[in-house]
């Protein structure tokens, strides 16, 4: 049986055991891969989804074992083989957004801010209703404007985020990923 690392951020995992990695591409091959697809039983997992549409689109068949039925669950997560093997997490497949003219994927100033020393974790969402990125951190320091200018020398100033929000801890959902839900519930009025 192995273990799952689930990814929070860009240092820290939670394990998740009875889980594998298999790493495939948005079609399901596995030739160059970029999606991280984790194999978990779905007895389990499948207990957690409340809409049959939205299991369906989940769990599919796995397009590397064709002898006999063996759901995946997809992720969403984005992640890539490092050259000594290890798994880097990326991002998520659903986290694109546009704003200001840009596409922009929220995952990449989430990498930017989780890779400055005083922050913990991090996490990015879109305020759609009032135009603005709105970053979350849970950090040693609680300056957003050293923060946002420690991100502009990694980012561009259209993926500057419009508001900081602190954080004591990081909400996290029963599988250890970061609440996105409760952080949009409590801090983005739609």
């Amino acid at each position: 049986m192995k273990t799952l690392f689930r990814v929070l951020g860009a240092a820290a995992a939670v394990a998740v055991t009875g889980a594998a990695i298999v790493v495939l591409d948005k079609v399901l091959n596995d030739k160059d891969p970029l999606h991280v697809e984790a194999v978990e039983f779905p007895e389990e997992a499948e207990k957690d989804a409340a809409e049959a549409e939205k299991t369906a689109e989940a769990f599919c068949q796995s397009p590397l074992q064709a002898q006999w039925p063996e759901r995946i669950y997809r992720t969403g997560d984005l992640a890539k083989y490092l050259p000594d093997g290890n798994l880097l997490f990326v991002g998520r497949a659903d986290s694109q957004i546009k704003h200001m003219g840009h596409r922009i994927e929220l995952g990449e100033i989430e990498v930017a801010a989780n890779a400055l020393p005083e922050v913990q974790y991090a996490c990015c969402l879109h305020d759609a209703a009032h135009e603005r990125i709105v970053l979350f951190c849970q950090a040693q320091e609680d300056d957003p404007k050293r923060l946002l200018r420690r991100l502009r020398e990694r980012l561009p100033e259209y993926m500057l985020p419009n508001r900081v929000v602190f954080l004591e801890t990081m909400p996290a959902n029963r599988t250890g990923k970061i609440d996105r839900a409760l952080l949009r519930a409590q801090y983005i009025k739609e």
